[in-house]
């Protein structure tokens, strides 16, 4: 690892929390010159793009996130806010429907189980697909 990237990290974290977007983000785009996988990086800066309202570019980060760590639920959370503030809620609620399955597994099954159980809505029942 670079060494510049922890220094540039704490760089970025201080700018978002002065609320400093536009320096916290070009911290964030000095790390992914560095190295463009960085994956703490490209959390922070599908953030800042969240918040600068860009949300393609948010959607096109978040989705390269989960490219590069398929298991990982919180960029579908992430997708899910962003498809939303766009008015996409199709993908919006497949989106936090994946989270959920992938973040909360058992409750997700007992739910689906119950869900089945009581005769379930269509809805319901694709949680689990």
């Amino acid at each position: 690892m670079n060494h510049l990237i922890p220094q540039l990290g704490r760089s970025a974290m201080m700018h978002l929390q002065n609320g400093n977007l536009s320096a916290a983000e070009k911290s964030l785009l000095k790390i992914l010159t560095i190295d463009q996988n960085e994956i703490n990086a490209l959390r922070l800066y599908g953030f800042v793009l969240t918040q600068k309202n860009d949300f393609t570019g948010a959607i096109n980060t978040f989705q390269k996130i989960l490219r590069l760590n398929a298991n990982d639920p919180e960029p579908l959370f992430n997708l899910g806010k962003a498809y939303f503030d766009i008015g996409d809620f199709k993908k919006s609620i497949q989106s936090y429907k994946n989270f959920l399955t992938m973040a909360f597994p058992r409750f997700c099954r007992q739910l689906i189980l119950s869900t089945m159980n009581q005769g379930g809505s269509y809805e319901a029942n694709q949680i689990h697909s």
